[in-house]
């Protein structure tokens, strides 16, 4: 799974009203055009062949329709699978922010904040979970693709080798469908016993 960063954006200028703008020191366009130049940062600064997400989540400026407001807040989450790439993406961030505001005369503050690192499974526990989980339980697990979320166990296997794994609990006959963070997410619970399972069959595995 990736590491999870987020930041956030504060431009501050000069408000005024709307029909007198060239009065103003315009927050929300320097915003707008921060937005676009953010974005060019997956597309034209890392390696294409390293996985990243930069997602642009909030937007927030102005509050009625004929005055150009002072500031204008933004922020969002990036989301990598190596050190280089997280280390690039976030300078980049930081000196685009700086530019932007600089060409629109406005000021920037800048909060960024390192949060999960990416979560790499150990080969060897892999390995050997699976081939118990498998003799053990009759269930067959399955290879999935990285996956750009998250998750704490992170700090887990940076210290000590560690395997991560989901289990389904879906199940479309009985209409559980929906996926996490969803209001209408719901799980069917004879996954819990699958998930007892699992991890007996697991830890039968790490003391082999």
């Amino acid at each position: 799974m990736a590491s999870a960063d987020k930041f956030e954006i504060t431009l501050s200028g000069k408000g005024g009203h709307g029909a007198a703008p060239h009065e103003t020191t315009d927050s929300l366009l320097a915003g707008t055009a921060l937005v676009g130049q953010l974005q060019s940062i997956i597309s034209r600064n890392k390696n294409p062949l390293a996985a990243a997400v930069l997602s642009v989540c909030f937007f927030k400026s102005g509050t009625v329709f004929n005055i150009i407001p002072d500031s204008c807040n933004l922020g969002g989450t990036v989301r990598t699978c190596d050190e280089d790439t997280r280390t690039l993406i976030k300078n980049r961030i930081v000196k685009i922010a700086e530019r932007i505001a600089s060409a629109y005369d406005v000021d920037c503050k800048i909060d960024y904040e390192l949060g999960y690192p990416a979560l790499v499974n150990d080969r060897n526990t892999v390995e050997k979970a699976v081939d118990s989980i498998s003799s053990l339980t009759g269930h067959s697990p399955e290879e999935i693709p990285t996956v750009m979320g998250a998750e704490d166990f992170a700090y887990f296997t940076r210290e000590k080798p560690g395997a991560y794994f989901f289990v389904g609990c879906g199940n479309k006959e009985k209409g559980i469908v929906n996926p996490l963070h969803n209001p209408f997410f719901d799980l069917d619970e004879k996954a819990l016993g699958v998930t007892v399972e699992i991890f007996l069959a697991s830890y039968f595995s790490a003391i082999k």
